[in-house]
Formats: structure tokens, C-alpha cells, sequence
């Protein structure tokens, strides 16, 4: 398993002790909603010239930065069941933030985005169904021009492992589970980034 990620040894826990936020979230501009790389935001923004809103961090809500800090501190503690399972989490916690930067992009009223999250729809609904229905591809086809290729794949493995140790048809997860979880947690914001960078930045 390759453990490296912008030359960072991702299973370096006394180096990820200090990750407080998600080191590859990039800068997002707040008017055309297009990720930057770390450090490339500058103002005005070089998409759409904007300079009268600042660029913030990609990864951002207080639920996303508490679902990272806590993978980070079950991974260092080695509980493994934990980081399988929060990664989950953190991954569906993504998928609704691009669909809700996906209908902002669209104008649509913020009361239709709303209903639209509220809607009790399953995780693998959102991204087998949902995701085509709205942007014309499918999830794994989507993503395949990344380095982040088999990420569906992974995720459809670790949700499988979550799922078969929640309902009591397996005793945990193997240490092989947990740093694929990891990697997947680490590896999702730039993921992230590319769907939004091409299905979610307004036209200028």
C-alpha cells in the first residue's frame, strides 16, 4: 500500500500527531467556488478575478474538521474499528457537501437544496444514483483521471467492512482495513477538490 501522499508518509504517526486540519484541504474562492492548491489563492482569484471575497479553507464545517481530528487520534491510538467506521462518516459528510456546492452553482434556492439534503437517501444511493442523475457521469468514472482512481472501490471495501462489523457478522477490522481508511481519509479533500473544481465552480 503506498503510504505516501505529496511526499508525506501518511503512517508517520508522530508526524500526523500535529495535523490539527486536513493538510491538503487547498483554498477555495468564495465568488466562482473554484479549490486551489495550498498557498496558490491569491488575490484577486486567478479563475474569476475576484477580489472582494477572501479565499478559505476547502475543507471547512465544523463537522468535517471534528470527523478528521478524530480519525487522526483513533488511527495514532490504533482503533481500528473507529477509523473505519468515522471515515464512513466523513465520506458522507463530503458527498453532501458537493451536491450542496453542486446546487448552489445552479442558483438553485436555498430552500430546494435544503429539502433536497434532508431527504432521507442512503449513502450508496446518493453515489451509485444521485450523483449521476445530477452531474451525467458516474462517481467512478468521474474521478478515474485522478491518482485517486480506485478510491470508489476502496470505499465500497471499507463501507462493506463497516457495515459487516456493525451488524455483528465480523469480530473488527484488520490492520489493513484501518490504513486503507486512513489513506482514504487523507486522500479525500483532494478528491474532493477535483469533483468540485469540475462540476461546481460557477461560469465566469
Amino acid at each position: 500500500m503506498i503510504s505516501e501522499t505529496n511526499g508525506i508518509d501518511i503512517f508517520d504517526k508522530e508526524r500526523i500527531r500535529n495535523w490539527f486540519f486536513h493538510p491538503f484541504s487547498g483554498e477555495q474562492c468564495q465568488s466562482c467556488r473554484k479549490v486551489f492548491g495550498t498557498g496558490e489563492g491569491l488575490t484577486p482569484c486567478p479563475n474569476c478575478g475576484s477580489e472582494d471575497k477572501s479565499m478559505r479553507d476547502f475543507i471547512k464545517g465544523r463537522n468535517a474538521l471534528i470527523l478528521f481530528g478524530k480519525i487522526r487520534d483513533f488511527f495514532i491510538s490504533n482503533e481500528k474499528e473507529m477509523v473505519v467506521i468515522l471515515f464512513c462518516i466523513l465520506f458522507e459528510v463530503l458527498v453532501n457537501n458537493f451536491f450542496m456546492s453542486f446546487l448552489k452553482a445552479k442558483n438553485t434556492p436555498f430552500k430546494e437544496i435544503e429539502k433536497f439534503l434532508q431527504k432521507k437517501i442512503t449513502i450508496s444511493t446518493k453515489v451509485n444514483k444521485t450523483f449521476e442523475k445530477f452531474v451525467g457521469e458516474k462517481f467512478e468514472d468521474a474521478i478515474k483521471p485522478t491518482k485517486h482512481k480506485d478510491f470508489y472501490a476502496n470505499w465500497n471495501d471499507i463501507k462493506d467492512k463497516r457495515n459487516n462489523f456493525i451488524h455483528g457478522l465480523s469480530s473488527g477490522v484488520s490492520d489493513d482495513d484501518c490504513k486503507l481508511a486512513w489513506k482514504l481519509t487523507v486522500n479525500s479533500s483532494e478528491l474532493f477538490a477535483f469533483l468540485n473544481n469540475k462540476f461546481c465552480v460557477k461560469e465566469t
